[in-house]
């Protein structure tokens, strides 16, 4: 966990999805702030600093990969999590090229805590990719 500010930014246009994801990391402890879409997220990203960024990539006002480009040109070493019952390959390798990765939806809860948990612990996506 960051000492101060963000642990965890949640993007996603799907409230259920972003009160879920909240309570449950806040629960372990994590100190979470949420975006309704990429524009907002982007801000946010901005603004917050979070040490890890979960965002779906299906939203409006700004999708998801563009979100994480216009997110990585900010702060390249920004760590993220992409998020879809949508993702297609070429999608996929697109946001890993960015040093992103995946997850599809829907997602077992706890696997997805843990990993995250173990993605700021180790302080790098690389080493669990």
């Amino acid at each position: 966990m960051k000492k101060n500010g963000t642990d965890i930014l949640i993007v996603d246009d799907q409230s259920g999805v972003r009160i879920l994801l909240a309570t449950a990391f806040e629960e372990r402890g994590y100190k979470v702030a949420v975006a309704v879409n990429g524009k907002d997220g982007v801000d946010k990203a901005k603004k917050l600093k979070p040490g890890l960024i979960m965002m779906d990539i299906k939203m409006p006002v700004l999708d998801g990969v563009t979100a994480l480009y216009k997110i990585k040109e900010n702060n390249k070493n920004q760590k993220v999590i992409m998020m879809s019952a949508y993702g297609d390959a070429q999608t996929i390798e697109k946001i890993k090229k960015t040093g992103a990765l995946f997850i599809a939806k829907p997602f077992d809860l706890k696997c997805v805590l843990d990993y995250v948990d173990s993605i700021l612990k180790a302080g790098d996506l690389e080493s669990l990719a």
